[in-house]
């Protein structure tokens, strides 16, 4: 909303409503005397008087008369007719009355400046010339500045360049906005056309300005000075295509007084680029770091211009703010693409043969399409790498010359030529082949030495070369070029020629060795020729791995581990060559004993040991310790005593100067010295009970044996073998305890004491025959079992089966317990670690509730000792509910398992286990068919369909059935039976269910039958004819509903006989079926005299309902006593759609139920409906699975 802040009123008066600002007007130069002065510029202090009625003059005089003001060196007053032709009133009595003041400006360069601190909006005033009848031509302008005496920049709109004069009632009405951070204005004449028929003067009065309202304002400005208003261009100028501008900085500010918002609205970004041109060629690549500006705030964003083609490109920028006059603030941006021709500074190398990659640099190389070499060559493998460089090969036939990059628009030629080198040729080499060091001489051409770079032989460069000519080189065969065939390459900066060339390696000589002999490990020098290359060193056939060649005339090689005299034999790539060594040995062969304490003499044998001079052993710290009292038993042996300080060790032997010679190949065991037992902490413990043995030299333990028996269980106590822990051995005895170490055997005598080891058996009932093992036996006279008040009876019908055992029965009044062995005096001396459990007497079984139930029923069983049950099994199923009725054991009740069949039925409790003969009811799961013509073979599932005693369709018996499996019986429906109930008899009971049998077609034909299968390409079908007379040919016809009378022909089969009395069969396919789909199928015989039959219908189920075996529905047959259940197992969840057909096609009932994924058992609501009796159509629906299935109401 505006405010306007000064205004005079049709009645001269000044009102001030809200002032923020009160403009001072300077009457400028009236006439050419007062020019000078009228330049001089009026101030004002930003405290606005609130009133004020009369003169500018008065206001500005100095002093001001209102408070807050002040002016500076203004002339006289004078007076000029209102514009308004309204007198105002005048204080000033020496000024006019009849008029008011205006400003008037009517020489160039005056100026009025008008300064304020608060925020403007709006400029208005009124301008007109000072005559009517003449027009104003010149340039008058209104300045503003957002700061004092700073940078004004024109206001557009309040400014002119002419003015129609007018009369004093019809002066312009000049508007315009102002920027909210604006603190002062200037109205100025720039310049004015004097001319006789022009204006002399520009009046301006009753300026009004209006205060901005608390908003937020944004400004945008460029690069910090340029401002950019809304709805105006930025031009980026021209720019190289497909290179990127410099970033052009934007600066958004809020100079408003309230919060700018850089997100409005919340569902745009804040700033957006939209262009018809490709996308990216103006883009954003720095965005505002703040969205929200504060007054005075401001934030920075950067664009940049890539264009991608030539010609002008256009976008515009939006800004999108809450500034309510400006909330899309646009930017319209502008740039042009052109393609600047390429410069080029320098390229390298400069000179190189065909095929050389060039790099080329300078500017404006980005847009390069082409790049030509002298004789006009076009480049290959041209890479243009960024705008400075670009790479490209020198083409075959080049010619020395500039080079010439262009684009699309330019053709640039380099100041510099490119110079080509001839590619090198060779036309001899003399020799072809030799060996490593051979001097080779190549003919050629262009092997000049300023562009020589190298030379190889069979991938070696070599380094011995002399560039005799351009057209002759002589070259070494270098170490390191592979034998065999190869080349020999030279290459120069022109390009590379090359021939074949064969290295060969001459065959190594050995002129001597030295020394010729020595022991193994001997360093031994092999002096000949082309001792280089080696591939292997042997002695005797043993491979040498430790050599060094010095040169290849020279090596020196150890000789290794199981060498013997023999050929030495050196073998390179060019062949072998071989000498003679003899190896001199000392070796250790064997020592005996192989283990013994300080002071054992040892014997050591073994070769060449006429040099052996002593024996030594090792101490702790890998020093040699000489053997004492030598010996020299024969001429390969000696001997000598184990010194003090040896230790666990290889044996040496030493020559006279105290030199070890040879080692041996083991160690040899120092043992410690004798153990001793001084005492025992028991002279008598059991079997299994711990024992401290004391003593000495208890270390490195061997065995501990008691009486014979060894000790498993043992391990020396501390570090001083003083104290040794063991376990009484299972069948240890008393007698000697015999404790053996390293060092020897040491014994004392032991007495084991009585102990149960175990008995037999673990359990039983009273007179059970115990056995009673354990150790020192001799002393037990009997046997003993706890009663229930812990008193020891004794058991009866003793025997001594062995020394180490005692036998005895049970006794009456006998509990579950420990046992014990007692003496002659009855008393206990041990007793057994685990209890006897003294188990009740032995099950029967007298007689059962029922002789057969079905699962799932209860049966009760009588007997005896019927309690304690561990396991009810019947014929093998175990059941997992039952239990005992009463506390005197005789009746058992148990429910039927699943899986149970007829056989034994067997009760086991803790006192054993009885049985009897069971028979279990038979169930029927489902026939299939469960409708069928007489003849039809039937097959029955269910469970203890076994020992059948006769199976009847609705009363008439069946004669012929296969008893398959106790689950499983095929059956042909007999002659004479009608629909009802199909009983399966058992020793077990009877399992029954409903059956439909089907009334015959009579057809010309006597047919057998009649199948479909639905394959991968449609429905195979098939058909057999016992008899045909006058049979033409059959129509196979097909139809998806099974209620429609419309079934279409989809094959027609003529017949093969037209009259037999014999099996004749048919069979034809189908293509026209989907998987999906259920179809029905019926044969249509014509006759010779086109009379028709029609077969039964059947039914092929779609390939979604053969797969899914899910759907379950009983009981089928259903009457108005029982609910019809539907079972569905689902692998995900999902709607299933029931319905309910008659035959005729007419629906019965549709019902949509959500169901779980898993099994789900609903209820069908049709057993109480007016449905009559009869065959039925039901459908179900889930997933795009369809399974169709026959229900019959009863």
């Amino acid at each position: 909303m505006e405010k306007n802040l000064l205004r005079r009123s049709a009645s001269g008066k000044k009102n001030v409503s809200r002032v923020w600002l009160l403009l001072a007007l300077i009457l400028l130069g009236l006439t050419p005397m007062l020019e000078a002065q009228a330049q001089t510029l009026g101030t004002a202090t930003t405290n606005l008087p609130t009133s004020y009625s009369g003169k500018w003059k008065t206001l500005l005089t100095s002093p001001s008369t209102i408070p807050g003001w002040s002016q500076l060196n203004l002339g006289n007053d004078p007076s000029f007719t209102n514009l308004t032709n309204t007198a105002l009133p005048d204080s000033d009595p020496a000024q006019n009355t009849s008029s008011s003041s205006v400003a008037n400006f009517n020489a160039a360069g005056s100026i009025v400046q008008v300064n304020f601190s608060d925020k403007p909006e709006k400029l208005t005033f009124l301008a007109n010339t000072n005559s009517s009848s003449r027009n104003f031509t010149g340039q008058f302008v209104v300045e503003e500045s957002s700061t004092i005496n700073g940078t004004y920049n024109p206001v557009p709109e309040a400014s002119f360049t002419s003015l129609a004069g007018k009369g004093l009632n019809s002066s312009h009405v000049m508007t315009a906005s102002l920027k909210p951070d604006t603190k002062s204005i200037r109205f100025r004449l720039i310049s004015i056309n004097s001319s006789s028929n022009s204006a002399t003067s520009i009046y301006i009065d009753q300026v009004s300005i209006t205060k901005r309202t608390t908003v937020p304002e944004i400004d945008v400005t460029v690069s910090g000075k340029t401002v950019v208003s809304n709805g105006t261009a930025y031009s980026f100028g021209s720019q190289n295509v497909k290179t990127t501008s410099s970033p052009t900085t934007f600066t958004i500010k809020n100079i408003g007084s309230e919060p700018l918002l850089l997100t409005a609205p919340e569902t745009e970004p804040a700033l957006s680029i939209t262009s018809e041109d490709p996308a990216g060629q103006f883009e954003i690549v720095e965005y505002p770091s703040l969205r929200t500006l504060q007054p005075n705030e401001e934030t920075t964003f950067k664009v940049v211009f890539t264009p991608s083609t030539i010609f002008d490109k256009r976008a515009s920028l939006t800004i999108r703010n809450n500034d309510s006059d400006e909330s899309n603030y646009v930017v319209n941006l502008t740039g042009t693409g052109t393609i600047l021709p390429a410069v080029i500074s320098s390229f390298t190398p400069t000179s190189g043969g065909f095929g050389t990659t060039v790099d080329i640099y300078g500017s404006n190389l980005i847009n390069t399409t082409e790049v030509l070499f002298s004789s006009n060559k076009p480049s290959s493998n041209l890479t243009v790498v960024n705008d400075n460089r670009i790479t490209v090969s020198v083409p075959t036939g080049s010619i020395t010359g500039p080079i010439t990059v262009r684009n699309a628009l330019h053709s640039t030629t380099s100041g510099s030529s490119f110079t080509i080198i001839p590619a090198p040729t060779i036309t001899s080499i003399t020799p072809t082949s030799g060996p490593i060091g051979t001097l080779i001489t190549v003919n050629g051409k262009n092997f000049e030495k300023e562009n020589f770079q190298s030379i190889t032989i069979n991938g070696q460069n070599a380094t011995e070369y002399t560039l005799v000519s351009a057209t002759q080189i002589s070259v070494k065969v270098p170490v390191g070029a592979t034998v065999g065939q190869g080349n020999l390459v030279i290459t120069t900066l022109g390009g590379s020629a090359q021939t074949s060339f064969t290295v060969i390696i001459p065959a190594p000589s050995i002129t001597n060795i030295s020394p010729s002999s020595g022991p193994i490990g001997t360093e031994v020098t092999i002096n000949g020729t082309n001792l280089d290359g080696i591939r292997s060193i042997t002695f005797n056939g043993i491979t040498a791995t430790e050599y060094m060649s010095v040169n290849s005339n020279q090596l020196v090689v150890v000789v290794p581990e199981e060498a013997a005299t023999g050929d030495l034999v050196v073998t390179t790539a060019g062949g072998s060559a071989k000498s003679f060594f003899t190896v001199i040995g000392i070796t250790i062969t064997s020592f005996t004993p192989e283990r013994g304490p300080i002071g054992t003499l040892v014997t050591v044998n073994g070769t060449n040991f006429p040099e052996v001079a002593g024996i030594g052993f090792y101490n702790a710290a890998g020093q040699v310790l000489f053997a004492e009292e030598l010996d020299r038993p024969s001429e390969t042996s000696i001997s000598g005593r184990v010194p003090e300080g040896a230790v666990t060790g290889r044996i040496v032997v030493l020559n006279e100067e105290g030199e070890t010679i040879a080692e041996s190949a083991t160690d040899f065991a120092v043992t410690p010295p004798a153990p001793t037992i001084t005492s025992l902490s028991s002279a008598s413990k059991a079997v299994g009970e711990p024992l401290l043995i004391y003593g000495t030299n208890l270390v490195s333990v061997r065995s501990i044996t008691f009486n014979g028996a060894p000790a498993t269980q043992y391990g020396t106590l501390g570090e001083d073998g003083t104290q040794l822990l063991a376990t009484i051995p299972a069948g240890a005895t008393s007698g000697p305890l015999v404790v053996t170490t390293d060092g020897g055997e040491a014994q004392i005598n032991f007495v084991v004491s009585t102990a149960i080891t175990s008995f037999t058996p673990e359990r039983g009932p009273i007179g059970t025959l115990v056995t009673v093992n354990g150790t020192n036996f001799p002393e037990v006279a009997g046997i003993g079992f706890y009663n229930a008040a812990g008193q020891v009876l004794f058991a009866e019908e003793l025997d001594r089966p062995s020394e180490t055992s005692i036998s005895g029965r049970v006794p009456e009044g006998a509990v579950t317990g420990r046992i014990v062995v007692l003496n002659e005096e009855g008393e206990t001396i041990a007793e057994s670690a685990t209890d006897f459990a003294v188990t009740p007497p032995a099950p029967t079984i007298t007689s059962l509730s029922s002789a057969s139930k079905a699962v799932g029923e209860p049966l009760l069983i009588y007997g005896t000792n019927l309690v304690s049950v561990r396991s009810i099994t019947f014929n093998g199923a175990p059941a997992t509910q039952y239990g005992t009725l009463g506390e005197d054991g005789t009746q058992l009740q148990v429910t039927i398992p699943a899986g149970a069949t007829s056989g034994p039925l067997v009760v086991t409790t803790d006192g054993g286990e009885a049985q009897t003969d069971f028979y279990v009811s038979p169930s029927i799961i489902s026939l299939s068919p469960n409708s069928g013509l007489i003849g039809a073979i039937i097959t029955v599932k269910g469970s203890n369909l076994s020992n059948i005693r006769s199976i009847t369709f609705n009363g008439t018996e069946a004669t012929e059935y296969t008893n398959e499996d106790p689950n499983t019986i095929t059956v042909t429906v007999p002659a004479g039976a009608t629909s009802g109930p199909m009983a399966v008899m058992t020793q077990g009971g009877v399992a029954q269910a409903d059956f439909l049998v089907l009334e015959p077609t009579t057809l010309p034909v006597e047919l057998v039958e009649f199948t479909g299968k639905r394959t991968s390409n449609g429905v195979a079908l098939a058909w057999t004819t016992a008899s045909e007379r006058n049979n033409a040919y059959f129509e196979v016809q097909a139809t998806a509903n099974p209620n429609s009378t419309e079934f279409k022909t989809v094959q027609r089969v003529n017949s093969k006989v037209v009259n037999s009395t014999s099996k004749t069969s048919y069979t034809t396919e189908d293509r026209t079926s989907t998987n999906n789909a259920v179809t029905y199928y019926r044969l249509k015989q014509v006759d010779l005299d086109g009379s028709v039959e029609y077969s039964k219908t059947i039914v092929v189920e779609s390939s979604a309902t053969i797969a899914s075996s899910s759907v379950k529905v009983y009981p089928n047959p259903f009457d108005n006593t029982d609910a019809l259940n539907l079972e569905v197992a689902a692998e995900k969840a999902g709607k299933l759609t029931v319905a309910l057909y008659y035959v005729t096609g007419k629906k019965a009932y549709e019902q949509i139920f959500n169901i779980e994924s898993g099994i789900s058992t609903l209820e069908i609501p049709v057993n109480n409906t007016s449905l009559s009796s009869g065959l039925y159509i039901l459908t179900t629906e889930l997933n795009g699975q369809v399974s169709t299935l026959r229900v019959i109401k009863k």
